[in-house]
């Protein structure tokens, strides 16, 4: 469209004068996106934060080329949604239509300038690319706002490169998966003020992270999950019929994939079997373990069936597939709940474990639900998994996985609608 060739030029061209702007301030230096724990760290963002905090403070140069004024600025920051980029556009855009049809102002900031939600027209959107990595969690660190709506886990939290916003309000967690509690890092939502939850059984994991670390206790909010009603509005009704043979593999990123844990083998073992394989990757895989990917890609080149899937969301891969094969990832969820098709989770164990917030906690949630929506296998049995799909195949088990969606989603298909209204209510004046 015109309108968003336009919108993206504008754009590209800020982002080349920041460019210029930051190689003449910190030539011959290196700026690196991601800072370990670690004390050095901590000089390191200091310095960060007060060249963020420069910048910031010189917003009005710098975002004067998306040709909105800023003399409305303090009504559309009134509530600011933070994106780190494209991939959560199907959790924020269910919420940014709510607000826009209730003609409510309000704030996008993106680190992704290929960020669907940059190009959103609308008088009630005020639209920002803040750049990327350390410089752009600086930048938001110094926004001022009654309310900020992110997916970020972990602000706040030591080594994390973007503090607890002192100049924001409420801090508001928006869940971009079922279960954000198991596999997200330690302290991933202690500095927030409130968890908007997916489900009822959330409030007793968080509950119980807060009693064992002695937090204040957060506002927790029933609402639903947005993207997941985003992608219910996508799909197809009837959904078109499978080959029969076809299995998705989902792997999540870092130690807890399944591809870490046990490379190509078994991929191989399953399209070996006759099986057509769709390969999808956490989308942060290709950021961080590229090596890992190009490796697995390498040693299944001569398998004609398996494709890679790298779209933005899931949806046309789940809608294809016959099984969903995957480890910790949420995608397990969504694919049941959508699909109601059977699920095999690959049980492992997790090597830096003591990291996550699973660690802290006595049961998962994630356990017994791993069990309702279908099977699991564990490591010694890694070697039989072809076998494993063709009997769960050709079982054809049904599961009523649309009450178990009944009783552990809230909000199925409003969700957009219901956090668009709590983020108002937030920010009207009282009485």
């Amino acid at each position: 469209m015109p309108i968003e060739k336009t919108r993206k030029k504008k754009l590209k061209r800020c982002v080349s004068i920041a460019a210029a702007a930051l190689v003449l301030c910190l030539v011959p230096g290196t700026a690196h996106a991601y800072l370990d724990p670690g004390s050095g760290n901590v000089i390191i963002y200091v310095l960060i934060s007060v060249f963020g905090a420069v910048l910031y403070s010189l917003k009005g140069v710098f975002w004067g080329f998306f040709g909105k004024s800023n003399q409305n600025v303090l009504k559309y920051n009134l509530i600011v949604i933070f994106s780190e980029g494209k991939n959560y556009w199907n959790t924020f855009k269910p919420i940014v239509n709510a607000l826009l049809m209730m003609k409510q102002p309000f704030s996008y900031y993106s680190m992704d300038i290929d960020d669907p939600g940059l190009i959103v027209e609308s008088d009630w959107i005020r639209s920002r690319y803040i750049g990327e990595g350390s410089m752009a969690f600086a930048r938001m660190s110094q926004v001022h706002s009654k309310v900020m709506l992110s997916t970020t886990p972990n602000i706040g939290s030591p080594g994390f490169p973007m503090p607890r916003p002192k100049y924001i309000e409420h801090l508001v967690h928006v869940c971009h998966s079922l279960d954000i509690i198991a596999p997200y890092k330690k302290g991933s939502l202690d500095c927030y003020d409130a968890v908007l939850l997916t489900g009822s059984f959330l409030a007793s994991d968080i509950r119980y992270l807060e009693e064992l670390r002695g937090l204040k206790p957060k506002e927790l909010i029933p609402a639903g999950l947005p993207y997941l009603d985003d992608l219910a509005s996508k799909m197809k009704n009837p959904l078109p019929p499978t080959d029969g043979k076809t299995i998705l593999i989902a792997s999540s990123w870092g130690t807890k994939g399944c591809l870490f844990v046990y490379g190509s083998r078994f991929i191989q073992l399953l399209a070996e079997a006759g099986y057509n394989i769709i390969l999808r990757p956490h989308p942060h895989s290709w950021k961080i373990e590229e090596n890992l990917l190009q490796r697995v890609k390498s040693e299944l080149d001569d398998y004609k069936n398996v494709e890679w899937d790298r779209e933005p969301d899931a949806a046309s891969a789940m809608e294809r597939a016959d099984i969903l094969v995957s480890d910790t990832s949420n995608i397990r969820m969504d694919y049941a709940l959508l699909y109601e098709r059977p699920v095999i989770t690959l049980k492992f164990v997790i090597s830096d474990l003591e990291t996550f917030e699973l660690s802290d906690m006595d049961e998962a949630w994630i356990d017994k639900a791993e069990l309702e929506i279908g099977v699991v296998v564990h490591e010694e049995e890694i070697d039989h998994i072809a076998e494993i799909v063709g009997d769960v195949l050709s079982k054809k088990e049904k599961r009523n996985l649309a009450a178990f969606r009944a009783a552990n989603l809230y909000n199925f298909g409003s969700s957009g609608e219901v956090i668009a209204q709590y983020l108002v209510n937030l920010v009207q004046p009282k009485g």
